[in-house]
């Protein structure tokens, strides 16, 4: 009597293709379904530090209420170092601006009427 081997597989190559295809399409959908549920950013101004060794970006979203975001990035690693609270005294965010300090230590935020540092490196030396 010969021995059935197809028994004892479990899941055969056509439900294995099924299985994948599944998988593949909920993973499709899911990140389709993230990046829906994030706010608009526009990025408004890229600088990079008087040295070389950093670089900031400033992002403006839009969501219920209105907020910039400011990046930095001195490896291969993006951070937020900067996320505001509700903006509503500044009509165009065409004048929010990055200014670095002339030593490239000190990272200031410029909107109309205000400055405020958003970052400073640490005394080690690293971001």
């Amino acid at each position: 009597m010969a021995r059935d081997y197809r028994r004892l597989t479990g899941i055969g190559p056509a439900q294995w293709r099924r299985i994948v295809v599944l998988g593949i399409v909920v993973l499709v959908a899911l990140v389709g379904g993230l990046r829906l549920l994030r706010p608009t950013a526009v990025l408004l101004q890229e600088a990079a530090a008087p040295d070389g060794h950093c670089t900031a970006r400033l992002y403006r979203l839009h969501d219920v209420q209105r907020h910039v975001v400011v990046k930095t990035r001195s490896g291969w690693l993006w951070q937020t170092a900067y996320f505001s609270d509700p903006i509503t005294n500044v009509a165009d965010f065409a004048e929010a601006r990055l200014d670095w300090s002339a030593d490239g230590r000190a990272l200031d935020l410029l909107l109309p009427g205000q400055r405020t540092r958003v970052y400073t490196a640490k005394e080690s030396g690293g971001w």
